[in-house]
């Protein structure tokens, strides 16, 4: 079923989602704030885009150009509705494709940011996968692996360009492995915690293109919640206000 609503607590961008799609969580407009964007920054590409919740965020923040890569048909209708309903044709520019090849559509090193909020699951026999095929496609592995996800990432970039990320702490060993490998010199990582007393269940990071080695910055964690509230940084990132909204967290 598809529903509208607004993004967070930001009135001027709405967002149309379907229930039965993976729809955008807090991994997306984490990833999203903790990107940088100055006045070098002229070219943008968000690679598996979804329903578009990255660039629209983004849209608020920067009035560069905005490439959304979206696989899935479905779910590339939903990014094309959500472009047109908030009036940004003339910013975000959706293409349906596989991130596996990208670059030569879209263009080789022609990017100065990258964003990603990959499939966090490699695939294998006892994967959890779920009923709907595309969600297993968000969440899974299937199209391509988190190597050719970042090395697709590199060629898009140009020198200095910066490419952000968002997966899961177990990973941080291969996903630095892989950057390091395809040229992209790992410069801030940020752990993402539920709660103060919760191991951390995301990791934020940034490279850059041909960076030199070392200065890698490890930033404080972000806690999500302080008991049932989110925390005052979260309650700014999502321009919900005021440090007494409260919610019950979604299994963390």
């Amino acid at each position: 079923m598809r529903v509208k609503n607004e993004l967070l607590g930001y009135p001027r961008i709405e967002i149309y989602q379907d229930t039965e799609l993976f729809s955008f969580n807090t991994d997306s407009i984490l990833l999203a704030s903790f990107v940088r964007i100055n006045n070098r920054v002229k070219k943008i590409v968000d690679l598996g885009s979804g329903n578009g919740s990255i660039p629209l965020y983004l849209s608020l923040r920067t009035k560069r150009p905005i490439t959304a890569v979206e696989v899935q048909e479905n779910v590339f209708e939903l990014l094309q509705t959500n472009i047109a309903h908030n009036h940004l044709e003339d910013q975000i520019t959706p293409v349906c494709h596989n991130v596996k090849g990208i670059s030569k559509v879209i263009g080789f090193q022609a990017f100065d940011v990258v964003i990603s909020n990959p499939p966090f699951f490699k695939i294998h026999e006892q994967s959890k996968k779920n009923e709907h095929e595309s969600v297993t496609i968000a969440r899974h592995e299937v199209l391509i692996t988190l190597d050719e996800w970042i090395c697709e990432a590199s060629k898009l970039l140009n020198q200095g360009g910066v490419f952000y990320l968002v997966h899961r702490p177990d990973r941080l060993t291969e996903i630095i492995n892989s950057l390091t490998k395809h040229n992209l010199e790992p410069k801030r990582i940020r752990f993402v915690q539920p709660r103060r007393d919760k191991k951390p269940n995301h990791v934020l990071i940034e490279a850059i293109k041909f960076g030199m080695p070392g200065g890698l910055d490890v930033m404080k964690p972000l806690i999500l919640f302080n008991k049932e509230k989110w925390t005052k940084e979260v309650l700014e990132i999502y321009n919900l206000g005021s440090e007494t909204y409260a919610t019950k967290p979604t299994k963390p």
